[in-house]
């Protein structure tokens, strides 16, 4: 049996609400081409990346609300824990004293929050917010990445973050938030870069510039390095997966560098963990060299 076409206007996700009253009707909206991902929600296929579930669920949401926390991170392209990143929930934030919005599968949280539209045209919490906001649910360390994230693509800066946490109303995370700003750099440009970072604070060595242009002595560019530490001569280089597609390239750049006179150290994931004493020690000894 055809099924009768839905009107234009509702286009492919819709309201239960919006359906009827363009006519149509209780039978068509239970029929088979249509998906449910929240209650009183159509979609004429199926919602199932996060951009497509916070559209569909935008459609019974009321005005003032905004996409929170995880949501809002991931909507903003903040890195997360794995947990976090996984989780199947949206978070949405309504203004305090608004009324119960209840729905399986979304977490809904009640207080002022400034919000914005984000790049794909939802409303999210501003970036400084949802970190505050991730804060009640993250360490220290994962703070840190988020945040230099935030001001690597200048979305926020220390300032910014450091003002919406002081009239940031949650208590919970204000401890881990606290500490975690002193740590937050501009500089670093992944998750990877921050971790590593926060590694060579640890141990105490110099604190390096971070993403800068190096010369040799005749002016000519060489590279864009992770780590520098100038008076050293050392670099160091974060490689993560993405680099795996440019070794080669990666390997030329470090003998260039080479043959300029500084000492290429390549860091990866396994130096964080596993190798980290080796990775410590070798930095350290050049530290010390003249």
């Amino acid at each position: 049996m055809r099924r009768r076409p839905l009107p234009a206007e509702l286009g492919e996700v819709f309201s239960r609400a919006q359906a009827i009253d363009a006519g149509v009707s209780l039978k068509r909206l239970e029929a088979g081409d249509l998906t449910s991902p929240f209650r009183g929600v159509r979609t004429t296929s199926p919602a199932l990346d996060l951009i497509s579930r916070a559209r569909a669920l935008l459609t019974v949401l009321p005005e003032t609300a905004a996409f929170s926390h995880a949501s809002a991170a991931l909507l903003w392209g903040i890195p997360l824990p794995r947990l976090l990143e996984e989780a199947k929930s949206l978070h949405v934030t309504l203004p305090a004293g608004a009324n119960t919005f209840v729905r399986d599968g979304v977490v809904v949280h009640y207080g002022d929050r400034p919000t914005m539209r984000c790049p794909a045209g939802l409303p999210v919490t501003e970036p400084a917010a949802t970190w505050c906001d991730l804060s009640a649910g993250m360490v220290v360390d994962d703070l840190v990445v988020a945040a230099d994230d935030l001001c690597y693509r200048s979305l926020s800066g220390i300032a910014q973050l450091e003002g919406a946490l002081r009239v940031h109303p949650g208590r919970r995370g204000r401890v881990a938030a606290r500490s975690a700003l002193p740590l937050v750099r501009a500089g670093s440009a992944s998750p990877g870069e921050t971790r590593t970072r926060l590694l060579l604070g640890r141990w105490c060595l110099p604190e390096p510039e971070l993403n800068v242009d190096v010369f040799d002595r005749w002016g000519g560019w060489l590279a864009r390095v992770d780590f520098l530490w100038r008076s050293n001569q050392v670099v160091a280089e974060y490689y993560g997966a993405v680099h795996e597609s440019s070794w080669s390239k990666d390997l030329t750049r470090a003998a260039q560098l080479e043959d300029a006179g500084y000492r290429v150290v390549v860091i990866t994931a396994r130096d964080l963990g596993a190798g980290a004493n080796e990775l410590r020690t070798r930095l350290t000894r050049m530290m010390c060299r003249p």
